[in-house]
């Protein structure tokens, strides 16, 4: 990408090389339609580290508005689709966090579900049923 340094969009990027990714993105006749981030986790990691990944989706929430980005990826937990319930119920509250977080102004949170918690199509739509948020959706590729 000509005329920007970075060409991985992550919290703590000067504003100015932003808009210069910006520039070049909008320039070139493209658009951003999604931040794929590597966050999230939340079925797996303890109370304190969910609290710090909630912290890192917030700041790609601030990036997708910059970016006019629609979407973006956030993972629910690296682990089997059937989990026992209480890492399925964190994984659905803080994602049901996240999408309320995400969703002003309409931003929308899309799941990964590839090695993940909801790598069927049963276990993905139990965790959608759980965080029962609109702007939610899952993408999956077992």
């Amino acid at each position: 990408m000509r005329g920007a340094k970075e060409y991985h969009v992550k919290p703590g990027i000067p504003e100015d090389e932003l808009g210069k990714i910006r520039s070049t993105i909008k320039d070139s006749g493209l658009y951003t339609s999604c931040l794929s981030c590597f966050v999230g986790n939340y079925g797996v990691c303890s109370d304190q580290e969910c609290d710090r990944a909630f912290e890192t989706f917030k700041q790609y929430v601030e990036l997708a508005r910059f970016l006019d980005a629609e979407m973006i990826r956030i993972w629910p937990a690296w682990q089997e689709s059937f989990p026992p319930r209480v890492r399925l119920a964190k994984a659905a509250l803080w994602m049901k966090k996240s999408a309320r977080h995400a969703g002003s102004p309409q931003k929308s949170c899309y799941g990964d579900a590839s090695r993940t918690l909801c790598d069927s199509a049963p276990s993905s739509l139990r965790l959608l049923k759980m965080i029962d948020e609109e702007n939610v959706g899952l993408t999956l590729d077992p």
